[in-house]
């Protein structure tokens, strides 16, 4: 099969073109091709850092035709939007449900962001086909499933937290990074340009519906599997109330998520003419799981 994940309208400048952005803009991507790969789901994702570090820039400049936008980033302001898809028989174009900032949500009350949390749990895993609360009531006409992105800054994640529960994130990817000195004097250079103001048209698109078949060698499915124990603890370590030694997490949906986001590396970096990762795959997957953490490493 002969796919090429990219279609521009016309030439335009690209975020990978702006060095403190490309690193956050390939994992976006790989996220999203997820939803292109045969016999997969769609894998979920959190981007953690500090504010000012360019994850809505990111997220937002990319127009995407499976990547749903939504702003109203409660439970029943979101049922209410995919039920209307549904209804008009549009929800099916959509794969990945952004929330370009969960911080928003913040000033809500405590109920308000369990339900939502318990919501997106739901909708990014086993997915849901009956809503049924206090002042939700819909049933859709299938089983809804879709992943989500959410960028999320750690003042939202303090321990008591509606959404720092393993059972939230355990079923999505952690990203989490920071800038270097020369890396804030050169976003300080880069603000106010004209690259700049191009940067928030860019547009990319994807070419068919036809999904890919990704082979992964054993030997690189052997790695997963530490990789895969390594990536639950550290989220099992991160979620509050865990006994001293207890392992809660045994790594199973880590490794179907790993599993996932190396196929989609190939996909990517491939153009969709290869169907069996390589090395480089495997070196590219290394570089990004430095970043699958809460520890807000510095990009290089």
């Amino acid at each position: 099969m002969k796919l090429n994940p990219f279609r521009k309208e016309k030439p335009k400048p690209t975020l990978d073109k702006v060095k403190h952005l490309d690193i956050l803009l390939r994992h976006f991507l790989y996220l999203l091709f997820t939803a292109y790969l045969k016999g997969e789901d769609a894998v979920s994702g959190l981007i953690y850092a500090w504010q000012e570090r360019g994850k809505s820039t990111v997220v937002l400049a990319i127009e995407h035709i499976g990547l749903l936008i939504e702003d109203d980033i409660t439970a029943y302001g979101l049922s209410r939007k995919l039920n209307k898809l549904f209804h008009n028989h549009t929800i099916k174009r959509y794969h990945h449900l952004l929330i370009a900032d969960l911080e928003k949500v913040s000033a809500r009350t405590r109920t308000v962001k369990n339900e939502l949390r318990s919501f997106l749990q739901s909708l990014m895993w086993d997915g849901m086909q009956t809503i049924d609360t206090y002042n939700i009531h819909i049933d859709f006409p299938s089983r809804l499933k879709m992943a989500i992105i959410a960028c999320v800054t750690p003042d939202v994640f303090n321990e008591k937290s509606a959404f720092r529960r393993l059972g939230f994130l355990s079923r999505l990817l952690p990203f989490s990074f920071n800038y270097n000195n020369n890396t804030v004097n050169e976003i300080l250079r880069f603000i106010g340009t004209l690259e700049e103001d191009k940067l928030r048209i860019q547009t990319m698109k994807v070419l068919g519906r036809k999904k890919a078949e990704i082979t992964i060698p054993q030997h690189y499915l052997n790695l997963l599997d530490d990789k895969a124990r390594i990536l639950a603890k550290i989220i099992d370590d991160f979620c509050p109330y865990k006994k001293e030694d207890e392992q809660r997490l045994i790594g199973s949906r880590a490794k179907r998520m790993l599993v996932c986001y190396l196929k989609s590396i190939c996909l990517v970096n491939g153009n969709g003419e290869r169907t069996t990762i390589n090395e480089g795959d495997w070196l590219e997957f290394e570089i990004m799981f430095q970043y699958f953490n809460f520890g807000m490493k510095e990009l290089p």
